[in-house]
Formats: C-alpha cells, sequence, structure tokens
C-alpha cells in the first residue's frame, strides 16, 4: 500500500511540474528561416531568404529584398497561444512580393504556434500556419 501511495505522489509531482515549452529556447537567440505557408492541403514552398527573429517581446524579419516586417509579439507557453501586436513595414518595401505580404498577414492574424528548436509553425488556424527552420 505504501508502494502505491509513494507511486502516486510521484506520478503527482511529474505530472504538476509541467511547465510547457521553453519560449526561450524555442523562440529567442533563433535565426529562423521560412520553409513553406499550408493552407489547407495546399502547401507552398518559400523560395528566397525570409527570416525572422524573436527578442525579448519584439520581432524583426527580413526579406531577400531587404524589407524589415518588425512588431511585438507575445505567447503563453501552457496553452500554446501566440499573438503579435503592431506588425509594420519599418524598412524598404514589400508591394509585389507575395511571400512577404503573406508573411506579414500571417503574423498580424496568429493564434498559436508549435515548435521546438529546430522548427517552429506559427498558426492562424489549425490547418493554416507558415513553418519556419532554425537557421544555424
Amino acid at each position: 500500500m505504501k508502494k502505491i501511495v509513494l507511486l502516486i505522489i510521484i506520478l503527482t509531482a511529474v505530472v504538476g511540474c509541467d511547465k510547457g515549452d521553453d519560449l526561450q529556447e524555442i523562440f529567442q537567440n533563433r535565426k529562423w528561416t521560412l520553409s513553406f505557408f499550408r493552407e489547407g492541403s495546399y502547401i507552398n514552398s518559400i523560395k528566397g531568404d525570409y527570416r525572422i527573429q524573436f527578442h525579448e517581446n519584439v520581432f524583426t524579419a527580413t526579406t531577400p529584398r531587404g524589407a524589415l516586417i518588425e512588431g511585438y509579439w507575445e505567447a503563453d507557453n501552457k496553452k500554446k497561444s501566440f499573438r503579435c501586436r503592431q506588425v509594420k513595414i519599418t524598412s524598404g518595401n514589400i508591394v509585389g512580393d507575395t511571400t512577404a505580404l503573406k508573411m506579414k498577414s500571417f503574423l498580424e492574424n496568429a493564434t498559436s504556434y508549435e515548435g521546438d528548436a529546430n522548427v517552429l509553425k506559427i498558426r492562424e488556424l489549425p490547418n493554416k500556419y507558415m513553418q519556419f527552420h532554425n537557421k544555424y
């Protein structure tokens, strides 16, 4: 009986210690490169070097033409929620760059994230997201 009680205490402690994702490991100190957009069953692979970096509460995205998309971000590691605010073009121009326009739109409408230190998905809807890979 004591073994069962001890096992229950240990299991409760392990489950209770779940702190969710390590947001610093996923978002900060990483250079993310856009791999593709997924919208339903349609996957659009990306050509060109579209990157994003997250710092404390701000992000900076760059495009191959040198435009900067910047704003504020916040995430909840337990709910997997993700949100960007005040997303704007601070340098350069993304007119005619459909990938940059779509990237900006996804950031403005983001609701959640999924990922680890190697792959990051920023979701707008369950089956609509942009996926990044870690650029070392």
